[in-house]
């Protein structure tokens, strides 16, 4: 009887033993588990756990629209309205690392290395009918941006307002005049090689974890600058000149718990800043989305951002970047999504899909990937 009294008791204790073993563990792993991430994110110098994850390479897709002029000579012989095609989503993989880096009282700064490669398999998926080799007809922005001198010697040479290359040649770049060393940069970054980009790349600074200026994960400056060259946007604020926002990496939030992989979104808005075109947008949460079942906050770009304002928009939908890329070069997003209809009206187009061409951030608790078209 006493022996099973003391087994008894001893099966007890054990069980409360192992009930106090699971609480002391549910309790310390979630933040266990956040101080790894932590320590792996926050990326201080070259010594930093997570430098290597953090250098690269990294892998992610993009994809690229591209309008192309179906009615070139009614078009520029005959005065015609252009007769425009949305072609694409032409889909690419980059291939991305950071080099020439440095740590420096709060902050890094390093050049991003970029190789883009079209990526058959996901095109045809998205757009059966595209190609690499797709040859399409746009406006010629060199032309378009020349002197009355200039433009009378390319007409010489057969140059004109408009000019059928090959997409790849749109997306990645080429070479317009050799002879005179004059090239069009693409609508994708790709370095031929490391050099290249340590040489020619543009290098970026961001706030780090022991910063005490600004936010961990927010740009601080671009080729050491910490605002955006005034001739760029000639009629913006100091203010809106400022270079600010988050890349690809976010804040996470402050604590986990056990067996919750939902939280609610740690803020209602970010912004982003887009090195290329030198401009901040807002991005606001939408709602929770899973993506190969992680959990995950959607955030999608402000219908604001693209509201006329003194910086870059004449009309709704239109960005004016001809002072960052020095040629007469307007953007908007895939089939003037959240522009005036007008636009579309004008040009016999079909309405922008805001699922199909909108641009998005998804957010995973404490990193973030830049979803974008």
């Amino acid at each position: 009887m006493c022996s099973k009294k003391v087994a008894g008791i001893a099966l007890f204790l054990n069980g409360v033993i192992l009930v106090a073993l699971g609480v002391i563990i549910g309790l310390l792993l979630p933040n266990m588990t956040l101080e790894a991430i932590e320590e792996a994110t926050c990326v201080n110098s070259k010594d930093s756990s997570g430098y290597k994850l953090w250098e690269g390479p990294h892998n992610y897709t993009t994809k690229v629209y591209i309008w192309n002029i179906t009615n070139k000579e009614g078009f520029i012989y005959r005065g015609e309205k252009p007769q425009l095609v949305e072609r694409g989503p032409y889909v690419y993989s980059i291939t991305s690392k950071q080099v020439n880096v440095k740590f420096e009282k709060g902050q890094v700064t390093s050049t991003t290395f970029e190789q883009a490669k079209f990526n058959k398999t996901l095109t045809e998926k998205e757009c059966p009918t595209c190609r690499e080799d797709d040859e399409l007809t746009i406006l010629d922005t060199v032309y378009i941006g020349s002197s009355e001198q200039t433009i009378s010697l390319l007409q010489s040479l057969n140059y004109g307002l408009t000019t059928t290359r090959k997409q790849s040649e749109i997306t990645l770049g080429y070479s317009y005049m050799p002879e005179f060393g004059i090239s069009v940069p693409g609508l994708v970054t790709s370095h031929a090689n490391e050099t290249e980009a340590k040489k020619f790349g543009t290098n970026s600074t961001f706030y780090t974890c022991e910063s005490e200026e600004g936010d961990r994960f927010t740009f601080a400056a671009i080729a050491g600058e910490s605002k955006v060259n005034k001739n760029f946007f000639p009629y913006a604020s100091p203010e809106q000149l400022k270079i600010r926002g988050y890349y690809l990496q976010f804040p996470g939030v402050e604590s986990l718990k056990a067996c919750q992989t939902k939280y609610t979104p740690l803020a209602k808005s970010y912004e982003l800043f887009i090195a290329d075109f030198y401009l901040a947008f807002p991005f606001t949460y939408k709602e929770d989305v899973e993506i190969h079942d992680i959990p995950m906050h959607k955030y999608v770009l402000k219908k604001s951002a693209l509201e006329v304002n003194n910086v870059t928009l004449f009309t709704r939908g239109v960005f004016d970047t001809s002072g960052v890329m020095r040629a007469p070069i307007y953007v908007s997003l895939p089939r003037f999504l959240y522009g005036d209809p007008s636009l579309n009206k004008d040009l016999d187009l079909p309405l922008p899909d805001e699922e199909e061409h909108g641009s998005y951030v998804s957010e995973v608790r404490n990193l973030s990937v830049l979803l974008t078209d």
